[in-house]
């Protein structure tokens, strides 16, 4: 597992939660992105206003990648990178600026050559490829499909306040708002909703969300109406149920001091983020966490329960308007 730290990438074996080791990755690193063969690792470096492309496991760079300048005169960094997942050589980034006079743009890269269709210009803070032709971005509640070409993308449709949160997930074709929406860009509809809010005017939609369709799974790292402090809720992706809560309540006196971020998935039985402080109390260290939890995992069956049959009540009959009592049903299915 790969995080920065400083001006560096720290190597982390998930299993065992040991550093393995430190790597420089140059000026002030940001957003990070690994190929599907995990051959490439990309870094944002927001202090060069480029993006490098480091070849691994020996983190030795291969090439830098300038951003250039927005139409402000600004230099362009890296706020958002995805890799195609059929090129390694190919990736997506959504630019910013250290400036304040201009927003950024979508561009892509094949190699160090910016193609051609690039510059567009609708906001996403975070980039998923569906596949090699389709790509989604994201900004507070607006998803944008973005059709991919060899010569670059061209903005598809765009959907407003359907999916929200503060981060999306995809899987199995569908789309993963943290605030709860489970959605089909296919067809545009909205299949249901997780209950996923805290009645929080702080930390509503702060939640960040992991979908699995394998396991038929979605997970929910921060505070949800099972759990008022930090957690992990899972739910069945075709019941919109939830079906167990990690407790992780003990890593910050509460939640509302602390942000979480970068959730992400590892082997078949753990997820990690990372758990940075929002600036109060003069703590600045964030610490990378690392959750291992089979029972969070296990797939969640889609076949659906046995419909529950009563065979005798107990007592049988109640009078009208009498006191409370206590009943026993007996049966099957339950």
């Amino acid at each position: 597992m790969l995080f920065r730290s400083g001006n560096s990438i720290a190597v982390i074996n998930p299993s065992t939660g040991a550093i393995t080791g430190y790597h420089y990755a140059g000026s002030e690193p940001g957003a990070l992105a690994l190929d599907s063969t995990s051959k490439y690792l990309y870094v944002g470096l927001n202090g060069n206003n480029s993006v490098e492309r480091l070849v691994l496991p020996g983190f030795t760079p291969s090439a830098d990648i300038s951003l250039g300048k927005n139409s402000g005169g600004s230099p362009n960094i890296a706020e958002a990178i995805a890799v195609s997942p059929t090129d390694p050589l190919t990736f997506a980034v959504e630019t910013g600026s250290t400036g304040c006079c201009c927003c950024g743009t979508l561009d892509f890269f094949t190699g160090t050559t910016k193609l051609a269709n690039s510059n567009i210009t609708n906001s996403m803070n975070q980039l998923v490829y569906a596949n090699a032709t389709t790509l989604y971005g994201y900004t507070s509640g607006t998803l944008s499909q973005v059709n991919v070409s060899a010569t670059g993308g061209t903005l598809g449709q765009t959907w407003t306040d359907i999916v929200n949160g503060s981060s999306i997930s995809y899987s199995g074709g569908l789309i993963f708002g943290s605030a709860g929406q489970e959605f089909n860009p296919a067809t545009g509809l909205l299949l249901g909703t997780f209950d996923t809010g805290n009645n929080s005017c702080c930390n509503s939609n702060s939640n960040q969300i992991l979908s699995n369709s394998s396991i038929n799974r979605a997970f929910v790292l921060g505070q949800t109406p099972f759990f008022s402090s930090l957690s992990i809720t899972s739910y069945n992706l075709s019941q919109f149920t939830p079906k167990a809560v990690a407790n992780l309540s003990e890593l910050i006196p509460e939640y509302s001091s602390s942000i979480a971020s970068n959730f992400m998935q590892w082997s078949t039985n753990g997820m990690a983020f990372i758990l940075s402080p929002n600036g109060c109390c003069g703590n600045t260290t964030s610490q990378v966490v690392l959750v291992q939890s089979p029972t969070l995992m296990l797939t969640v069956t889609k076949t659906p329960s046995a419909t529950p049959v009563a065979s005798s009540l107990t007592p049988t009959t109640v009078s009208h308007g009498a006191a409370n009592f206590r009943m026993g049903v007996r049966g099957t299915g339950f």
